[in-house]
């Protein structure tokens, strides 16, 4: 049986110069040498070629232990605010969120054209993959919010749009390219898909014990948390457009029915 470094390029073996620049050849059908057409169409060998591809694929879509180091130390930055900057004023938020957007996609998806930074505007397929885990977290969410005491049902949809548009640029897009696209991403590397998801939602829960008014707030922990196995569950499974967007719906959803 043929292995995987054996299956790299796909050419004509007529001639002898095709055979002094390929190395071993495999027929589509058979051993080797064995004539499958007029053209005698083989599977030709460079396996060097497609390792090296395979390495570099590998490499750009690494994080690195100083990459995960330096993502969380801009992120402590901009989460407690270290530094006020008095030109800012009450939109000091909104620029450094935009401000840490902006450098983990340059940095992550321009330079190193990292595969798990890749975004789109969302479309109707988007909404789709999203809907079953979006039923799942309402239905989860709602009851342990109400019976912690953390939510109260609240309906407000005036500015719903607004309210949206706010979530998705300032809220959902930084915090998942940063608790997805670069943690999530950073542990996968070392654990299994399953224990790499609770991590991610574990360490993206506690991110949420200094707010709500009460500290520490352990509810709001326990319900970041399980928000963020569903948005690392589609991650995982469909990428960052999806996740940014049911993360949005959860958090409108809450803003705009309960407190």
């Amino acid at each position: 049986m043929a292995r995987y470094e054996d299956f790299i390029w796909v050419g004509d073996g007529v001639g002898a110069n095709a055979k002094e620049q390929i190395g071993k050849r495999y027929c589509l059908k058979g051993r080797k040498g064995t004539i499958v057409s007029a053209t005698d169409l083989c599977v030709t060998v460079r396996w060097d070629s497609i390792r090296d591809s395979f390495k570099e694929k590998l490499e750009k879509n690494r994080i690195s232990g100083w990459e995960f180091c330096v993502a969380m130390l801009a992120w402590i930055f901009f989460e407690y605010t270290i530094v006020y900057w008095k030109y800012f004023g009450e939109a000091q938020y909104k620029v450094e969120s935009m401000m840490l957007v902006w450098v983990l996609l340059i940095y992550f998806r321009l330079y190193k054209r990292h595969d798990n930074f890749s975004l789109s505007f969302p479309n109707f397929q988007t909404l789709k993959n999203i809907m079953p885990a979006y039923a799942v977290l309402i239905v989860a969410l709602v009851p342990i919010g109400l019976g912690l005491g953390f939510l109260k049902l609240s309906i407000d949809l005036s500015g719903l749009v607004y309210t949206f548009a706010m979530y998705f640029i300032f809220v959902a897009t930084v915090e998942e390219l940063m608790w997805r696209g670069v943690v999530q991403t950073f542990f996968s590397q070392y654990f299994k898909d399953a224990a790499t998801i609770i991590i991610a939602s574990i360490l993206f829960g506690f991110t949420h014990i200094h707010k709500g008014g009460a500290f520490p707030n352990y509810p709001y922990v326990a319900l970041a948390t399980i928000a963020g196995c569903a948005y690392g569950y589609v991650f995982k499974k469909y990428g960052l457009r999806e996740s940014i967007l049911l993360h949005t719906f959860v958090d409108t959803t809450w803003h705009s029915l309960f407190k």
